[in-house]
């Protein structure tokens, strides 16, 4: 019987597991009446950490029933629903962060940055133009993104080539008698 140490943090409806022990799978299927939230439990488990063996010994399911439940006609569906949720909690922490780094970017825009001098003491120094300018070009170049409009200006040319052929050949005619021969 193989055992593997396993840190794993899991979030199982909504309660945060943390396990740091030895795992020791189950060998045999002593229960056979898994119920669907013990279904949807794997899901999450495999989307956060993807090792069936260790998921095995957190939940006390064998592994040979796990890898069942992969092929399973419903594992899609549980899976999918696993990695939306996992998506969505992670957009959130994301969006969590990026509000905190813009609360602490304006009050240093507002106040300066905080800098250490020789003697230890902390003072405020002005943002940089250089630094303000990154600012601004990359906070438009977001929003643009965000309006789904480009990030770049770009300049579209459209050249109609037998206006331009026409064009070529008037000024050849109206320059035509000051061409001096080269023979």
């Amino acid at each position: 019987m193989s055992t593997e140490q396993a840190e794993l943090q899991s979030t199982i409806s909504g309660k945060l597991i943390s396990t740091t022990r030895e795992i020791t799978p189950p060998q045999e299927d002593n229960r056979t009446n898994y119920t669907n939230e013990d279904r949807k439990n794997f899901a999450v488990l495999y989307v956060m950490h993807g090792s069936v063996k260790a998921i095995s010994g957190i939940m006390e399911i064998p592994v040979r029933t796990l890898y069942n439940w992969l092929k399973a006609d419903w594992w899609n569906r549980y899976y999918d629903e696993a990695k939306r949720e996992y998506a969505e909690l992670i957009e959130a922490r994301l969006s969590d962060i990026v509000e905190q780094a813009t609360r602490a970017l304006i009050e240093r825009l507002q106040n300066g940055d905080e800098v250490v001098t020789r003697t230890g003491d902390i003072v405020r120094v002005k943002v940089s133009a250089k630094d303000l300018g990154v600012l601004i070009k990359d906070g438009v170049d977001k929003i643009r993104l965000l309006q789904n409009k480009p990030s770049k200006m770009t300049a579209e040319l459209k050249v109609d080539y037998k206006d331009l052929e026409r064009n070529f050949a008037e000024l050849a005619d109206k320059y035509r008698d000051r061409v001096v021969a080269t023979q």
